[in-house]
């Protein structure tokens, strides 16, 4: 009797962790392009799955350019809006963003995101990886969200 129950503590065990790690993923910040909201090397927790994105969402999403296996940026516009940065304001929809997180100036640009476009920056915008080059990417290639 005690072996049975030892077993199915065990097996308990072992599924609640293969659900917790098949939701979730460890990644560690690489340089500074999040600080002061997530420093160099700093361990993140990110949920896997996760599909309700919103403005201002931190997320980890594949890089388009192979340079790397994953980026981290904030979600900056949604599916169907239009951005403009003009001196350094980002607007959507003509409605200009309050980006308190956002440490460095923005190059001017404007990009109409299709329905299923997300477009993301770096908190310090010339640090990070330029989102003019990369441009807009879909749910699919997001990762996650951190939490």
């Amino acid at each position: 009797m005690r072996k049975i129950l030892w077993f199915l503590l065990t097996l308990i065990i072992l599924i609640c962790v293969l659900a917790i790690l098949r939701y979730n993923y460890v990644f560690v910040v690489e340089g500074a392009i999040m600080e002061p909201a997530f420093m160099d090397g700093e361990i993140v927790h990110v949920v896997l799955g996760y599909t309700n994105y919103q403005r201002g969402d931190v997320v980890v999403f594949k890089d388009p350019t192979g340079t790397r296996d994953s980026i981290i940026s904030r979600i900056i516009g949604l599916p169907g809006e239009t951005l403009e940065a003009k001196d350094s304001e980002v607007s959507v929809n003509g409605v200009v963003l309050n980006e308190p997180y956002a440490t460095e100036k923005t190059l001017d640009f404007k990009i109409v995101l299709d329905s299923e476009g997300y477009y993301l920056m770096s908190d310090k915008r010339f640090s990070g990886v330029d989102p003019r080059l990369v441009g807009p990417i879909t749910e699919i290639d997001i990762i996650g969200k951190i939490k």
